[in-house]
């Protein structure tokens, strides 16, 4: 399964995105499940990939979680590809700035989560796939 959701969160410092990082490696290994975390100004957007039971997990955690609000899920489909082999997060600003050129027309530097239109998703999460490919999870 696949799920792509947005939040806003209220400010991510350096030791607060480091132990956001942990966890999300942590849970990736211990669920099975890949995907990106993109931390943004004040937004976040994830792509999560996993068994439906994993991302349903990972889902209802993420509406308890303290440090966002207003949660808002893009997408959620089946699918038998992987385009994350692991589980990382990332701030928009570093991102970007070692953005590789991309076959994609989406400029990474410009995501705004609270923008992403339903026909732009898919290009947004390719393009994101292969920005963070080979960056340490």
């Amino acid at each position: 399964m696949r799920l792509v959701y947005t939040s806003i969160h209220s400010g991510m410092n350096d030791e607060e995105l480091q132990k956001l990082s942990l966890e999300a490696r942590e849970l990736g290994v211990r669920c099975g499940i890949s995907g990106l975390l993109v931390v943004c100004d004040d937004d976040f957007f994830a792509i999560l990939e996993g068994s439906p039971i994993a991302i349903t997990t990972v889902l209802t955690n993420a509406v308890r979680d303290q440090r966002h609000h207003s949660l808002n899920v893009l997408l959620a489909e089946t699918t038998n590809i992987r385009f994350f082999d692991s589980s990382k997060v990332i701030k928009l600003k570093e991102l970007a700035r070692s953005e590789k050129p991309l076959a994609r027309k989406v400029k990474i530097a410009e995501l705004n989560p609270r923008l992403v239109k339903e026909e732009q998703l898919e290009d947004t999460i390719m393009a994101l796939a292969e920005a963070v490919q080979g960056l340490p999870s």
